[in-house]
């Protein structure tokens, strides 16, 4: 289990995130004794994150911070940190996203993994990822073997690898997007390693 002591606004006091192997505790009321919201690891089906910039008056003043989780009843426990005037909580950003990540998305990467090697279509922000390869939301397909995926700031596209126009485009910020990111970068390293093994 990992505490961390958060900076959640400005003028606000520290809240405790406390990540354990089996849930996510957050301090995000003020109540006595009903402080905390919690949510179990076997309720939660997505996770995101996104960076962004604290503006007043067209100045950057800081950084916006926030982690979000969806649960199986569709509520969400947002998680945010702020720094202000060059202070900086990317570390602890970062050991949180590591954790997050190892704790609670890659099993559900794993579980999508599964289904998909079972011979069964997965369906992530409308994509559609079968054994062929992958559907656009649009209707174009591309095989496995045309397949790359290039990261950006705040999206990743992918795109058939000779023919660049096409493409989709999907931004980090969006529910299912790591995972949709995570499988599809899974299933092109496996192919690879097939090719080499040939």
């Amino acid at each position: 289990m990992k505490e961390f002591i958060l900076k959640t606004h400005l003028l606000d006091r520290s809240r405790k995130l406390i990540l354990a192997p089996d849930y996510v505790a957050f301090e995000n009321k003020d109540l006595k004794g009903k402080e905390f919201t919690r949510i179990e690891k076997a309720d939660i089906i997505d996770f995101r994150w996104r960076v962004e910039q604290i503006i007043w008056y067209e100045i950057s003043v800081g950084t916006r911070y926030v982690i979000a989780f969806k649960t199986q009843n569709n509520t969400e426990l947002k998680v945010t940190l702020r720094s202000y005037f060059r202070a900086s909580q990317l570390d602890i950003f970062n050991d949180i996203l590591n954790i997050c990540w190892d704790n609670y998305c890659a099993p559900l990467v794993e579980n999508l993994a599964d289904t998909f090697y079972n011979d069964q279509d997965v369906i992530l922000y409308n994509h559609t990822l079968n054994q062929q390869g992958i559907i656009f939301p649009n209707g174009s397909q591309l095989n496995w073997n045309d397949v790359s995926v290039k990261d950006y700031h705040s999206y990743f596209t992918i795109y058939k690898t000779n023919t660049p126009d096409i493409h989709t485009r999907i931004s980090s910020k969006d529910y299912e997007a790591i995972k949709l990111w995570s499988l599809t970068k899974s299933i092109l390293r496996d192919l690879t390693i097939q090719d080499h093994n040939r």
